[in-house]
């Protein structure tokens, strides 16, 4: 999805006067959410996500520092992100929004070749378990909420937690951040039909507003929700601490 370049110039001097503010390196800017997915409302905010490192000599202290941002929104711009050593231990974990962000499909800021170094690894390392019930969690949630029968963000959220979880459990692999490879890949025509109207729909609307959902999408959803839910076979892994920490050296020196 194309952003306008106002936005583009307005993101760059965020980031610009966030490195200078915070004495941090942006190594990966990008957006994430309905922009990212490919599927935001007319008021959607932009919700910029970033990794970024200190100077090595702030990771040697016995003390915890801050490792995160989170910018106040102002108007439409949110901002906020993760230091390499919270990115890294929460990839440890099996976190899926990391995944996300080093995938995603619009980028502000990226040094390549840290990029690629941490993507990867990110990709090598993927725990499919904890991703996996993090979307189907995600995708119970939302089902379970009266009001995603008649919000077409609110479904479409459900939806696509749903989809990552089935290509989870089919492939072992992190799952694809755009929607539309999603619903590609699982989707009848028929039901891709439907879809492409609630997606038409949603691009008009703003978010709250009210859109029943398709019966016969709906009705797909909740039983794919209960074959994937009771398919996922669970697979333990657990990576070396010393991989995480050598790339950890690698990146920030």
């Amino acid at each position: 999805m194309e952003i306008k370049k106002d936005k583009l110039q307005e993101i760059e001097n965020h980031l610009q006067n966030l490195e200078r503010e915070k004495g941090i390196t942006i190594l990966h800017a990008v957006e994430s959410g309905s922009r990212a997915w490919g599927f935001p409302s007319l008021d959607s905010d932009y919700d910029v996500r970033i990794i970024y490192h200190h100077e090595h000599e702030w990771y040697i202290s016995p003390f915890e520092k801050k490792d995160n941002i989170e910018i106040p929104i102002t108007d439409d711009l949110d901002i906020a992100g993760w230091d390499i050593g919270k990115t890294l231990s929460l990839l440890y974990k099996g976190n899926a929004t990391v995944h996300e962000w080093l995938n995603s499909p619009i980028v502000y800021f990226s040094n390549q070749e840290k990029h690629s170094l941490l993507r990867d690894f990110a990709a090598k390392e993927f725990n499919a378990a904890p991703a996996f019930y993090h979307y189907i969690s995600l995708t119970k949630r939302k089902f379970l909420e009266p009001q995603t029968q008649f919000n077409a963000k609110a479904y479409l959220y459900g939806l696509r937690a749903l989809l990552c979880a089935n290509w989870i459990a089919d492939r072992n692999t992190a799952p694809p951040v755009l929607f539309e490879v999603l619903t590609k890949t699982y989707l009848d025509t028929n039901l891709k039909n439907e879809l492409k109207i609630v997606l038409q729909d949603k691009a008009k609307q703003k978010e709250k507003d009210a859109f029943a959902i398709p019966k016969n999408l709906w009705q797909y959803s909740l039983e794919t929700y209960e074959q994937v839910s009771e398919s996922f076979s669970e697979r333990k892994r657990q990576g070396k601490q010393s991989d995480y920490e050598q790339l950890l050296r690698k990146i920030v020196m």
